[in-house]
């Protein structure tokens, strides 16, 4: 089959405009890429025939996890996603088909991502590094909040730990996490200018019992670059009660402190190691001191669920400053080896990836207005992870581990979100 001569058209007035401009013109790129075949994209009813009918404009209506695609009887080829998962593989499976010269046939198909569409345990938790910021090529940093708040939405998280949520989210993404059901933990920030960790929680999935803040307060005596940037690095915890099984636990939404010079082995990122493993110890002493001690200790014995960008991993432990400073210790060693906390990518009882969520930037077509590059994540492992969710404590079985890596989450932020199914026992 041969599409040279088609139009793409979706539909303007669709509520899922966003998604299905950013399909038409991904399914455009894929074909031109491939074929050489330059196709228009339009909303206009009269676009040229023959033409794809894309989202909304083909009729057709997939479930969250699947897509669909109809061989009308005239000319025109109808192709629909349920969720932005769904959009991946519709796309990936009809340029394959087309290369191998098979034929193009009505069909309905199930997805390939474990977690749209399916949940493995009691609750969900969705971690991610939003990248709340903006710096070219990566513009338009409110049309990647859409995204976001959509793949929440199709997720079907009950609670969102967020980091890098600053000014501009809190301005453009707030309100689109509100409309679509979540919550913001309404933390006392003491006095601290504001909080880039937060917690969102879906109130018809979860209640909250009790919440706080903790910003940390390390600083380097060797490099002032070390200290907490910006005021960007803290913890946001939240005791919640599951609504269905009246099970209680506690979260921890945390960023921690990262390496000014990230990229050579010098003496500040020897320190901003030790600014990590301050910060492991800063959180456990206050899960410790305060919350295990809030009302007569009423939350000592709850299982902790937490995870965030640690800025930290595995691999940091091979380089030779490390190795000489602090023995190749670093932030996760304290966690797990001196703290007992379980790395939920080590221990998902189900499934989990083995590779980091770390992407690295999309690029923005201001032109076209959408993203015709995203981050990669097939040259990632999992010794090199920053982002990370571990459980503490009993009565919590994690279940599985997923890195979202579909093109819409990797246009979002130079991190991929993570979704954790856990088992409430």
């Amino acid at each position: 089959m041969c599409l040279n001569h088609f139009s793409i058209l979706y539909s303007a007035h669709s509520p899922n405009t966003a998604i299905e401009h950013e399909a038409a013109h991904w399914l455009r790129q894929a074909l031109a890429t491939r074929f050489g075949w330059e196709l228009t994209v339009s909303t206009e009813i009269q676009a040229p025939s023959p033409k794809i009918l894309l989202g909304a404009a083909s009729g057709l209506t997939p479930a969250l996890n699947e897509y669909a695609i109809r061989v009308g009887e005239g000319s025109d080829l109808s192709l629909c996603a349920g969720s932005t998962a769904a959009y991946d593989d519709l796309i990936t499976d009809l340029v394959e088909a087309l290369e191998k010269g098979e034929e193009i046939t009505s069909l309905s198909k199930v997805c390939r991502d474990p977690s749209m569409g399916k949940r493995h345990g009691d609750l969900r938790i969705l971690f991610h590094n939003i990248f709340g910021y903006d710096r070219k090529p990566t513009i338009n940093p409110q049309r990647r909040y859409a995204f976001e708040s959509i793949l929440y939405r199709e997720y079907d998280a009950d609670i969102l730990c967020l980091q890098e949520y600053d000014g501009g989210p809190r301005k453009y993404l707030g309100p689109l996490l509100t409309e679509h059901g979540f919550t913001e933990v309404p933390a006392d920030q003491m006095g601290f200018p504001k909080n880039c960790s937060p917690i969102f929680y879906n109130d018809a999935r979860v209640k909250l019992l009790d919440h706080g803040f903790y910003p940390f307060v390390y600083k380097s005596e060797v490099c002032e670059m070390v200290c907490n940037n910006h005021d960007t690095k803290n913890l946001t915890w939240a005791a919640f009660e599951d609504i269905r099984t009246q099970k209680r636990f506690l979260v921890i939404s945390v960023h921690f402190y990262y390496s000014p010079d990230a990229s050579s082995d010098m003496t500040n990122r020897v320190e901003s190691n030790k600014a990590r493993m301050e910060n492991a110890r800063e959180m456990f002493a206050f899960l410790q001191d305060v919350i295990y001690k809030k009302n007569g200790g009423e939350f000592a014995g709850l299982p902790l669920l937490w995870g965030g960008d640690l800025n930290c991993g595995y691999s940091n432990k091979k380089f030779p400053s490390l190795i000489e400073s602090a023995g190749g210790k670093i932030a996760l060693d304290v966690l797990e080896e001196d703290f007992g906390m379980k790395h939920v990518q080590k221990h998902a009882a189900l499934f989990a990836d083995s590779i980091g969520a770390y992407c690295g930037y999309p690029t923005y077509d201001e032109a076209l207005g959408y993203y015709p590059t995203c981050g990669r994540l097939d040259n990632k492992t999992f010794d090199s992870s920053i982002d990370h969710a571990y459980v503490y404590g009993k009565g919590v079985t994690p279940l599985t581990f997923d890195i979202i890596d579909t093109t819409f989450a990797k246009k979002t932020s130079d991190h991929a979100p993570i979704v954790v199914d856990y088992r409430l026992e």
